[in-house]
């Protein structure tokens, strides 16, 4: 669990609009333009990969603010670093990601759903490989950049999130897999 004050500086930001910035507005009309590209395009299986890993994300989110709620503690925080915190654990800008992140990520499967890559079903590989690439980027970049003197706002923790990374990634990669994906 998070420390109390870790916790309370979350809260102290939570849904303020003290440091919000225009450049929201942006991301949230570029993230409309994704969808509505593939809406004209009729991708629906790309939409529904996109929205599968943004109801995922909200899952774990909604989950972890329900655990703040209970015991005062959240299993992480972003005290800092957005500018606009959703809920305790979720900024803007990492929400606007996520709504995105699966439909890109749908775009990398191969176009032939049975074809083999290094002996493996190319949609297994694609979940196993995308599941442990991002936590890996994101610890290892984290941690990086914290060796190298830069402070960092955003997410805290006190345990590893590989759990919560792995069990969002993987079935949603798989979900795609067997969906066909494309």
């Amino acid at each position: 669990m998070n420390d109390l004050h870790v916790t309370q500086q979350a809260l102290s930001i939570l849904r303020s609009g003290e440091s919000f910035q225009w450049y929201v507005i942006t991301l949230l009309a570029l993230t409309i333009y994704v969808y509505i590209n593939e809406v004209t395009k009729k991708n629906w299986k790309g939409i529904a990969a996109g929205l599968s890993l943004y109801a995922v994300h909200w899952f774990y989110e909604i989950l972890n603010a329900l655990i703040q709620h209970f015991s005062g503690h959240a299993l992480w925080t972003v005290p800092t670093g957005t500018v606009f915190l959703l809920l305790i654990g979720v900024g803007v800008e990492l929400s606007l990601m996520f709504s995105v992140a699966g439909l890109i990520l749908s775009k990398l499967l191969p176009e032939d759903p049975k074809q083999k890559i290094f002996g493996l079903i190319n949609r297994l590989l694609f979940a196993i490989g995308n599941a442990a690439f991002f936590p890996s980027l994101r610890f290892s970049s984290y941690r990086l950049l914290h060796l190298h003197g830069f402070i960092l706002g955003g997410m805290r923790c006190r345990f590893s999130l590989w759990y919560i990374y792995l069990s969002s990634w993987l079935p949603f990669m798989f979900t795609i897999g067997l969906r066909g994906g494309r």
